[in-house]
């Protein structure tokens, strides 16, 4: 399975992607990057990625002194 990204979006996940070993091809435009995903290195970084992402926001709900409503989370 291929997912390009952005040269933006590539940055902030490199690190990941290095530490699970997923392979990248660069495109002909400097703006992209394609990874090559197998199932179980799609369901890692799903997990180490997404999941942990949004547990974050769900423990600043959890946590939050207002409770019912915690800022947008997302900067």
């Amino acid at each position: 399975m291929y997912l390009p990204m952005s040269k933006e979006l590539y940055d902030t996940h490199a690190g990941l992607m290095e530490r699970l070993k997923v392979p990248a091809d660069e495109d002909d435009s400097s703006v992209w990057r394609t990874y090559r995903f197998t199932a179980s290195t799609a369901q890692a970084f799903m997990f180490l990625d997404m999941f942990l992402h949004e547990l974050g926001h769900h423990h600043d709900q959890v946590t939050s002194k207002r409770n019912k409503e915690c800022g947008p989370g997302e900067v």
